[in-house]
């Protein structure tokens, strides 16, 4: 069900919360509950052992109404992306304490925060996880007892952090690019392919899709391997019962030959999570989890890799158009309209700022960590780095960061600062 909203919502679609919508989704949701699927209860319930008093049955008509109502004024009346998901969370509460449905509730109301988290703010879908649900149930309490939203509104953020963090690095990543890549018109995608050389069937937009992305993931592949080549290999570490640095090369070389039996994920399996490390700082990237989940962002960044390279190859004036056909603003190079396109799917390149870090790159000033200069755009960061002439030898992320914070030049920018005013105008 969320991929079906995330889906429309992407291709255009608005969806207005009311009754009808409430009705059909759970229909659709809770088929197992035969004739209660798709109808509000019907009699008075109760949580047992709690004290906690639902709307009566004859109510929930009025009730949702009543509630749709302030929803509705919040998130027209928001002027942050903060107060948007204090309205999803409102809404998701009131679904709740309302309970108007015989079962499905909690998930009805999670669903609906979902959809108005990615209608109106692209966050990806929140989960509460089972370690959690403790705290969870404990803030919905709280809300009954006290009309307090701060314990919530703390446990929904934390989630929601999460799951961006994940959509980062464990999204399906070809089923995104084939969303953003269906966006566009089969002339559009003919116009790709053409610049790119790819031969393919043009009368049909699902194989050209499929066509781009297979050969997209394979020229991501090969330039991550180049430029791998550049790197001092063997200072990277391996994992010791894996692999020797001969077995290292020879694998490096297979990759780069297209060997069928030796891909991507077998080479980056020799290394351990330090190596692994490394080679997300080539891709400016970072990643906290696991050694799998290192593996899993290094081949989406990779996928995303080859689709700058192809869309890099195509005329400036048709970089604008698929911006257009985006609805989305052309407004800086060439690059920078390229990833505004990937930001419609990926929220780390949409300059989506950390929920938890309020301070934009204007506001770089002492005292700033490195782990908070991260959370900045890179090519904010390049610009900062180059508007304060400071010598930059590599341009990897963390290598501009260390550039910045050793200047001394970090410092409040003037308020009439030219390039102030042109990051203001790029803020989400």
């Amino acid at each position: 069900m969320h991929e079906r909203f995330q889906t429309d919502i992407i291709n255009g679609k608005v969806y207005t919360l009311d009754e009808e919508l409430l009705l059909t989704e759970h229909k659709e949701m809770a088929i197992g509950l035969g004739e209660g699927a798709g109808r509000f209860r019907s009699v008075n319930v109760y949580v047992k052992g709690s004290s906690h008093k639902f709307a009566p049955y004859d109510t929930i008509r009025s009730k949702l109404a009543s509630v749709l109502m302030i929803f509705y004024s919040k998130i027209t009346s928001a002027n942050s992306l903060e107060e948007r998901i204090k309205a999803a969370i409102y809404i998701h509460y009131e679904i709740v304490n309302i309970h108007p449905f015989r079962d499905y509730n909690g998930r009805m109301a999670r669903y609906i925060m979902n959809l108005v988290l990615f209608q109106y703010c692209r966050i990806p879908p929140v989960s509460i996880l089972p370690g959690i649900k403790d705290e969870y149930f404990a803030s919905v309490r709280e809300v009954d007892k006290n009309n307090d939203y701060r314990f919530i509104t703390t446990i929904i953020t934390e989630s929601i952090i999460r799951s961006i963090e994940k959509a980062f690095y464990y999204t399906h990543i070809q089923d995104g690019m084939g969303l953003l890549l269906n966006r566009f018109t089969l002339d559009q995608l003919a116009e790709y392919c053409k610049s790119n050389n790819i031969t393919t069937d043009e009368s049909s937009k699902s194989k050209m899709i499929r066509d781009i992305l297979r050969l997209s993931n394979r020229i991501g592949e090969f330039a991550f391997v180049l430029e791998l080549e550049k790197q001092d290999l063997q200072s990277i570490v391996l994992d010791n019962n894996l692999s020797t640095f001969s077995q290292l090369q020879t694998c490096l070389i297979e990759i780069l030959f297209s060997n069928p039996n030796t891909n991507l994920k077998q080479f980056l399996n020799l290394f351990n999570t330090e190596g692994l490390d490394r080679f997300l700082e080539l891709l400016r990237m970072k990643d906290e989890s696991s050694k799998e989940g290192k593996i899993t962002a290094i081949m989406e960044e990779v996928l995303i890799l080859g689709m700058r390279i192809g869309f890099g190859n195509m005329k400036e004036e048709n970089i604008s158009s698929l911006c257009n056909e985006l609805k989305i603003s052309s407004f800086g190079s060439k690059l920078e309209n390229i990833h505004s396109m990937f930001g419609v799917i990926y929220p780390h390149y949409s300059r989506f700022k950390h929920l938890l870090f309020k301070e934009y790159i204007w506001d770089i000033k002492k005292g700033i960590s490195l782990e908070q200069l991260y959370q900045f755009h890179y090519y904010d960061l390049l610009v900062y780095a180059k508007k304060q002439q400071l010598n930059l030898k590599h341009k990897s992320k963390k290598s501009i960061c260390k550039n910045i914070l050793t200047s001394g030049h970090i410092k409040r920018l003037n308020e009439n600062d030219d390039l102030l005013q042109n990051l203001k105008k790029k803020k989400l």
